[in-house]
Parts: structure tokens; sequence; C-alpha cells
């Protein structure tokens, strides 16, 4: 379980870079642009992606404390890649620290002041796929705002690379 957590975590860090990489050269207001999603704007989406790695960080790490999350982010587009890449090597430095018994821990946390166990092995499969999911949205949304070139961000186009 821990090779295929590295690589989800690798995975994960590597599909983030590229789509960053090609976002950084968007203008602000074409970030910013309105478009129907699960959140209304593609630098809004990236947001989340960070918002939801740190999360469960914190989940993990401190897992008494409520996280709540809002749009008030004031921060540059580019500050806000670089958060979120050094969350995402965050979590492939943390999968490579931990021993397979570790990984299968289950712990208590909160989430919307309600109080849940899970593994942590489910929690990182649950992270790096809601990373795809989202990614997956951003696709459509930088077609609708006219961005002509999409990296390839499947986990198959990773393992060619890295594997």
């Amino acid at each position: 379980m821990k090779d295929y957590l590295q690589h989800l975590a690798s995975f994960n860090l590597w599909a983030n870079q590229k789509f960053c990489e090609q976002l950084i050269n968007v203008s602000e207001d074409r970030l910013m642009k309105e478009i129907t999603s699960s959140f209304p704007s593609i630098k809004k989406t990236v947001k989340h992606l960070l918002d939801a790695e740190s999360a469960w960080w914190l989940r993990i790490h401190e897992p008494n404390i409520v996280i709540k999350f809002g749009d008030d982010y004031t921060g540059s587009f580019m500050k806000l890649v670089q958060e979120l890449n050094a969350t995402s090597k965050q979590w492939v430095n943390y999968v490579s620290s931990k021993s397979e018994a570790e990984l299968a821990l289950a712990f208590k946390y909160k989430r919307l002041d309600k109080e849940y166990e899970s593994r942590i092995q489910d929690i990182l499969i649950h992270l790096f796929n809601h990373g795809t999911y989202h990614r997956g949205q951003l696709v459509t949304m930088m077609r609708q705002i006219g961005i002509d070139y999409i990296p390839a961000t499947d986990f198959i186009a990773y393992s060619r690379e890295y594997m």
C-alpha cells in the first residue's frame, strides 16, 4: 500500500505542477472569470485544491481542530501556486516518512463539528482522487476561457514519465 500511496502522492504533485505551469501566465481577470462549476472560477478551484490538502494535513496532525476555509484569499495566483506546490510536496514527504503500519492506522478527527474516524491510507486515497476530480473541472474551465493547450495529466502519462 505504501508504494501505491507514494505513486499517488507524487502523481498529485506532478499533476498540480503541470496545471499551475500552464495557468501562471494567464491574466488574473481570466483566472477570476465567473464559470459555472463546483467553484465559480479557476483561481477559486485552485484555492479549493490548496484548502483540501491543507485541511487534511491539519486533521491528521491536529485532529481536534475544526477547519473552516472561506473565499477570503487575497494573495496573487503565483502565491497560491507556490502554496499548493509546497503542500503537495509536503504530502510526498509525509507518505515517504511513514511505515505501512502507520499509514494503516485509524484516527479520529473533526469535520464540520462532527467527529469521524478514518484510516490514514483511506484519507490519502480520497485526497489524491479529490485533486484529480477538480483538475478535471479545471480542464473544462480552461477551455471556456479560451486556453487551447491543456496539459496531459492522466495517471498513465505520469507513470510513463516516472515509472
